[in-house]
């Protein structure tokens, strides 16, 4: 039987709720207004507690929430829930990420003129750039382009698979070696040919972060 880990098991029954929410009509049907987004906020909630367990998906799913229902917006905008994905290079779509960064820049003319200059000074302070990120893939490959990015256990795993990879070439299990190192440099090579996405993404989510704090000191 497969274990259930604690923190979707605690997750289940607000996505019950949730179901049963969206079954009677939603947001329409309770408050009389239309979600600005596609997923909807419910859509998004259910998907981030399911994938992220109740706290940090119950965070994002209310940091969605707040910044929903605009009066003011022509047609919705196309923000996907953005969990930690360990393969983001293979599965990150270009245009998902371009939507994330409209929504953002929507969200970054609704803050005052003091609020926004904060912005820009702490975004412009962390931002990453993604000839950087492609340089120390290609010629470390061995997880320093993951830390450049601030994904210190990603990057630690994975230099710890490429030396376990070497160790295995000088002994009995030269094949399975050269099995995980092949395994580790098509995944990171792909991380390569998709730096300007990757980290496209990485600085929409410091870029969201940043005005998640600053919308609620508001």
């Amino acid at each position: 039987m497969q274990r259930i880990a604690p923190k979707h098991l605690l997750a289940k029954p607000v996505v019950r709720l949730i179901d049963a929410y969206r079954d009677r009509g939603g947001g329409k049907h309770f408050f009389g207004v239309e979600c600005n987004f596609s997923p909807t906020c419910s859509d998004y909630t259910k998907t981030a507690l399911q994938e992220d367990g109740l706290w940090r998906g119950g965070h994002a799913g209310w940091q969605r929430i707040r910044r929903c229902i605009n009066p003011d917006q022509v047609g919705k905008l196309n923000d996907p829930y953005r969990g930690d994905n360990m393969l983001e290079a293979l599965t990150l779509r270009s245009e998902d990420v371009a939507d994330h960064e409209e929504a953002l820049r929507v969200r970054i003319r609704a803050l005052t003129d003091a609020n926004r200059l904060h912005y820009f000074k702490r975004f412009k302070s962390d931002l990453k750039d993604p000839d950087t990120y492609a340089v120390l893939n290609w010629f470390f490959l061995a997880g320093l382009h993951h830390m450049y990015l601030g994904n210190w256990l990603r990057g630690a795993i994975n230099l710890v698979i490429l030396i376990a990879g070497i160790a295995l070439l000088f002994s009995a299990f030269t094949t399975l070696g050269m099995v995980v190192i092949a395994a580790l440099l098509a995944i990171e090579l792909m991380a390569l040919f998709r730096s300007q996405t990757v980290v496209a993404n990485h600085n929409n989510l410091l870029a969201e972060s940043i005005l998640d704090e600053l919308e609620r000191e508001v």
